[in-house]
C-alpha cells in the first residue's frame, strides 16, 4: 500500500508542474507580491526565524501558532512586513500589539494540533494599493479540496531541507500543488496524528519549507485560503534534498474547520 501511495504522489507531481522550477519555496518560481497581496512576512528577532502570514483585515494577520511561539511571548520580538516582494527589505514594517493563539492549540510534540494564531497589529495595513489586500477565507464547513483542485502556496523560505544561507531566495516564491484527498492523508500520516482539523497537499519536490511556516494554502479557482502551513512528517519538507519523505505531503491547519473558523470570526469579525 505504501508503494502505491508513493506512485500516486509521483504521478501527481507530473501534473503539478508550473513553469520552470527556480530557487525558492521548494519546487517554486519567483513571483511578485502583487500576485499574492494577502501575504506578509513575519520576522522573529534574535532567533533567525521567520514565517508567513495572511492579511485577514487591515489590523489582523493569520499565521501558525508554532511560528510565533519562537518569540516566547515577547511581542516586541515580532514584526510584520507587508507590501514587499523582497525578503527582509522594502514594504512597510508593523509592530504587534497582541497574539491570540487558538485555545485548543497543542504544540508540545512534533505534530501540533489547532496550529493557528492571530496577530493584532499596532497600526493598520494599507490595503488601498496593489501590494496589500484582505484575503478571502474558506467558510466554516467547506468541503476539503480534492484531486481536481489546484492549490497555491508562497513564501520566502528555504529551497530545500538541506539549505544553507545561500539557499534562501531574495524574492517571493510560489508553487502550484495538487490537493490530496483526506482518505489518502489518513493512510500516509495515520489517523492518530492527521485530524479533522487538518488538510494535506503537495508532492515530492513541491512544498513549503523552512521559514515558510504559517503560509496560506489557497485554492487557485476561488482564491480562498483553505489551510495554514503547519508540519511535515519527520520534520522535513518534501524537496530533492530531503531523502526519505517523498511519500508524505505537507500538513496544514484547516481554515474551514468549524472551531477554527468560528475562532477567527469571533476575533476579527470576518
Amino acid at each position: 500500500m505504501d508503494s502505491q501511495i508513493r506512485l500516486l504522489w509521483a504521478a501527481a507531481a507530473v501534473l503539478a508542474v508550473w513553469g520552470t522550477p527556480a530557487r525558492g519555496i521548494s519546487g517554486g518560481h519567483s513571483t511578485a507580491i502583487e500576485k499574492f497581496p494577502y501575504l506578509v512576512a513575519i520576522e522573529i528577532a534574535n532567533t533567525g526565524g521567520s514565517c508567513v502570514g495572511t492579511i485577514v483585515t487591515e489590523q489582523w494577520v493569520l499565521t501558525s501558532a508554532h511560528c510565533v511561539s519562537q518569540a516566547k511571548d515577547k511581542l516586541e520580538a515580532i514584526s510584520v512586513r507587508s507590501e514587499a516582494t523582497t525578503r527582509h527589505a522594502g514594504g512597510k514594517l508593523h509592530s504587534v500589539a497582541a497574539v491570540e493563539k487558538h485555545p485548543k492549540l497543542n504544540n508540545t510534540g512534533p505534530f501540533p494540533t489547532y496550529d493557528a494564531a492571530l496577530l493584532r497589529l499596532k497600526d493598520k495595513i494599507d490595503t488601498s494599493g496593489a501590494a496589500a489586500a484582505r484575503a478571502t477565507l474558506a467558510k466554516a464547513g467547506d468541503d476539503d479540496p480534492d484531486w481536481q483542485h489546484k492549490l497555491l502556496v508562497a513564501g520566502w523560505g528555504a529551497v530545500s531541507e538541506d539549505y544553507d544561507g545561500n539557499e534562501y531566495p531574495e524574492v517571493l516564491m510560489a508553487a502550484r500543488l495538487p490537493a490530496v484527498p483526506r482518505h489518502l492523508c489518513e493512510l500516509v500520516q495515520t489517523k492518530s496524528r492527521f485530524l479533522p482539523s487538518m488538510l494535506c497537499a503537495g508532492v515530492y519536490g513541491k512544498d513549503w519549507c523552512e521559514n515558510d511556516g504559517g503560509a496560506p494554502l489557497v485554492r487557485e479557482d476561488t482564491r480562498a485560503v483553505v489551510g495554514i502551513a503547519s508540519w511535515h512528517a519527520f520534520g522535513q519538507c518534501s524537496s530533492p534534498g530531503s531523502a526519505g519523505v517523498a511519500g508524505y505531503p505537507a500538513v496544514y491547519t484547516k481554515v474551514g474547520d468549524k472551531e477554527i473558523r468560528k475562532w477567527i470570526a469571533d476575533k476579527t469579525w470576518v
